[in-house]
C-alpha cells in the first residue's frame, strides 16, 4: 500500500519553494547596475563615515543590494524631502526611520 505524504511536508515544500518564486523578474533600478538609497541626514542608525554609509539601516541596504547584485549608492537627506524625491525618480528606496500612515501606503510600498 503507497502512503500518501502528510499534509504538513506539502506545506514546508511550498513554504521553501516560495522565496524563489520571483527570481526570473528583471531588476528596474533608476541607474543600472545600482541600488539608489536615499535615508534621513538625522537618524544616528545611518552615517557616512569616510565616505561609506555606516549603520543597521545601511547594513541592511547592503545587503540587499548585494542579493540583487547591485552596488549600493546612499545619499542623506533632510526627512521632509525624502518622499518626493522618491517619487521624482531620484532614488529607488529610502531608508530611514519611516512611519507606515494610510497615505504613504496608498502612494508607495513599504516592507
Amino acid at each position: 500500500m503507497k502512503k500518501a505524504f502528510p499534509i504538513p511536508v506539502i506545506l514546508l515544500v511550498l513554504f521553501l519553494l516560495l522565496p524563489v518564486t520571483g527570481c526570473s523578474q528583471q531588476q528596474v533600478t533608476i541607474e543600472s547596475g545600482k541600488l539608489l538609497m536615499m535615508g534621513n541626514e538625522n537618524i544616528a542608525f545611518l552615517e557616512i563615515a569616510n565616505g561609506r554609509p555606516t549603520g543597521f539601516s545601511a547594513d541592511l541596504a547592503t545587503a540587499i543590494a548585494e542579493h540583487l547584485g547591485l552596488k549600493l549608492e546612499v545619499t542623506l537627506e533632510p526627512f521632509s524631502g525624502l518622499f518626493s524625491r522618491l517619487k521624482a525618480g531620484r532614488s529607488d528606496i529610502v531608508m530611514s526611520a519611516v512611519t507606515i500612515t494610510p497615505e504613504r501606503k496608498a502612494e508607495m510600498d513599504f516592507s
